[in-house]
């Protein structure tokens, strides 16, 4: 695992605020629920949650977009 250079503290509710940019690069996504995972490695437990890949749905409006413009997309 790669550390980065940021901390946040638990607020009295329980709740951490992921930073913008981080939400941004790992395309997070205000007001969807995310599953944690649980890693565990040389006694250690890690608590993580999976970050989204484009979806298909987003290149299909993508290609969509520039073919309504005249592009041609293969």
């Amino acid at each position: 695992m790669t550390p980065l250079n940021m901390t946040r503290k638990i607020d009295s509710v329980g709740r951490i605020v992921i930073p913008k940019d981080l939400r941004e690069e790992f395309r997070l996504v205000n007001g969807i629920e995310y599953q944690f995972f649980l890693h565990e490695e040389n006694g250690h437990k890690y608590l993580c949650l999976q970050c989204p890949g484009p979806s298909e749905g987003e290149i299909e409006r993508a290609k969509r977009l520039l073919e309504e413009q005249g592009y041609q997309v293969k």
